[in-house]
């Protein structure tokens, strides 16, 4: 068990003096990153985003120092109803949402 926020870390720092400049920008806006005791989980809300991440999971983990990095790709409505729901929240009554 260790802290895999630290591995996190390691792996953009890695990205950056290696001039991986693709995939550090790719990493380096992911919103959704969750640190468990064995592993870094990154959810990605964009197919572009994820189809970048994929093919390159292996230098990831490599960076990484070991197969620590695990990726999912969101499902599209959880995605939007999760981001109507906090807009709402947001402006209450005042926000008005067509689905289409």
């Amino acid at each position: 068990m260790f802290d895999t926020s630290e591995v996190w870390a390691k792996v953009l720092k890695s990205l950056r003096e290696n001039g991986e400049s693709v995939l550090f920008g790719a990493c380096s806006d992911l919103g959704d990153i969750e640190f468990t005791s064995d592993c870094v989980i990154i959810t990605a809300h964009n197919e572009s985003v994820y189809a970048i991440l994929k093919k390159h999971l292996p230098t990831l983990n490599k960076y990484a120092g070991g197969p620590y990095i695990d990726l999912k790709l969101a499902k599209k409505d959880t995605y939007k109803t999760d981001v109507i729901e906090k807009l709402k929240e947001l402006f209450g009554d005042k926000l008005k949402v067509e689905e289409r």
